[in-house]
């Protein structure tokens, strides 16, 4: 099979420290398609794997916090409304 330069396992590593998952992914899936069986590879996939979901459960997390606040930001706003037009 003929070597890509363009993926290496410097830069998917670099990727990954950087949290850059998803590019990360991409380039040890490429690199385990040109060495299938190297080892490192396929724990490097997994691993970058569980990073992902955990990055897009926080995210899905951070989400929901923002909502609730938000949420709770306009009941006190129509509380406020409420009261002034009680008035």
């Amino acid at each position: 099979m003929m070597k890509n330069n363009y993926y290496t396992f410097e830069l998917a590593l670099l990727y990954e420290e950087q949290g850059v998952y998803e590019k990360a992914l991409e380039y040890y899936k490429a690199l385990l398609k040109e060495s299938p069986l190297k080892a490192e590879l396929s724990d490097a996939v997994e691993r970058v794997k569980g990073l992902l979901a955990r990055q897009t459960e926080v995210t899905a997390k951070n989400r929901l916090s923002e909502l609730f606040e938000e949420w709770v930001e306009l009941l006190l706003i129509k509380q406020r409304y409420q009261f002034i037009n009680s008035i």
